[in-house]
């Protein structure tokens, strides 16, 4: 017997998990670019093919966090520290939403079950959640809610790291995309 489609309210909710994660993503990635004075590689037709490699997005927080220690100091430091901090706990977040393996059928409470990658570190199994489409949506709106943070901090960031000029670092790109020569500057 196949298994019953997904619910449209559930696959909505894992949709907007997966949009602002990569969304998210992205910000990190930008960020640490502009931060190291990197230009961004591009793709065909100029998009941005700025991407962490699969395990590296803790990696990517790791090494803002030493960078903010070492170039921002009190409420901007701590700021962005915090906004760090939620990308993290988020991107936990969305991990366990769109890596797992979800059941069509919610239970009596209307809660979704999912199941990932995760082995319980007790029991050596896989760990299960149990997810209502509505407790997906606020993990989206959380996910928004630290891309907003970065947002509000980008004037005190671009005033204590110089190097974080956008026409800068975009600039060397846009000469080779004219040329019509994809990939890295």
């Amino acid at each position: 017997m196949a298994e019953p489609k997904l619910p449209d309210a559930l696959v909505m909710a894992i949709g907007r998990v997966a949009v602002n994660g990569a969304m998210l993503e992205q910000d990190v990635v930008l960020f640490m670019w502009m931060t190291l004075g990197h230009r961004l590689p591009t793709g065909a037709r100029g998009s941005k093919a700025v991407q962490v490699p699969t395990g590296q997005f803790s990696r990517a927080i790791d090494d803002l966090r030493r960078i903010a220690r070492i170039r921002l100091r009190g409420e901007l430091r701590r700021g962005f520290l915090a906004y760090l901090d939620a990308s993290k706990r988020v991107a936990e977040k969305r991990n366990r939403v769109v890596h797992g393996t979800w059941r069509a059928v919610p239970d009596e409470a209307g809660k979704h079950r999912v199941q990932g990658l995760r082995v319980s570190p007790l029991t050596g199994e896989p760990v299960v959640d149990w997810l209502s489409a509505t407790e997906i949506g606020a993990i989206a709106d959380e996910i928004h809610a630290a891309r907003e943070l970065l947002r509000s901090l980008q004037p005190g960031l671009w005033a204590a790291i110089p190097e974080l000029d956008v026409a800068r670092i975009a600039g060397p790109v846009a000469p080779d995309l004219e040329a019509g020569r994809p990939g890295i500057a």
